[in-house]
């Protein structure tokens, strides 16, 4: 799932919304999205590389984790849960799944795709963009569009 990235973080951009990616993988890996364009990342607490210790269990984060993490971003920029879309492809987004109404299930597997408001199966994220956007209240759907939208958080 590399194809159109830059694009779908650039409308999201474009419309004064924020793009959050929330993961259980490393901090170290997971932070080099912020110079693709995502505004936040959530993920596991690592020690600085090269990995010389341990990381402390206490900074791994559990799919439980993950709910909170949107909860959190998601008061402290003021938005209903209604504004918030969740992509995922694995059972650890269960349980945001569960949270959200406005899912996406991305290549995702049997239990995820039956969560899920919206299932993708490709390598073009734009088409998973567009499954979340059409739903949102008020969102036209199209990339780029004109009308003002709420805020929207992008798990990628």
């Amino acid at each position: 799932m590399d194809r159109g990235l830059p694009e779908v973080l650039a409308d999201i951009r474009r419309r004064g919304e924020h793009a959050v990616v929330v993961t259980m993988s490393p901090d170290f890996f997971a932070g080099r999205l912020t110079a693709l364009g995502v505004d936040e990342v959530v993920a596991s607490a690592f020690p600085p590389l090269p990995l010389r210790t341990a990381p402390d269990p206490a900074g791994i984060l559990t799919p439980a984790d993950k709910v909170v993490a949107v909860e959190r971003v998601r008061s402290r920029l003021g938005l209903d849960r209604d504004a918030c879309a969740a992509y995922g492809d694995s059972v650890s987004d269960v349980p945001l799944f569960r949270a959200l109404e406005h899912t996406v299930a991305v290549n995702a597997d049997g239990v995820l795709r039956a969560l899920a408001r919206h299932r993708y199966d490709g390598d073009d994220l734009r088409a998973a963009y567009l499954l979340a956007r059409s739903a949102l209240p008020g969102a036209d759907g199209r990339p780029g569009g004109e009308t003002p939208h709420p805020p929207l958080k992008e798990r990628v």
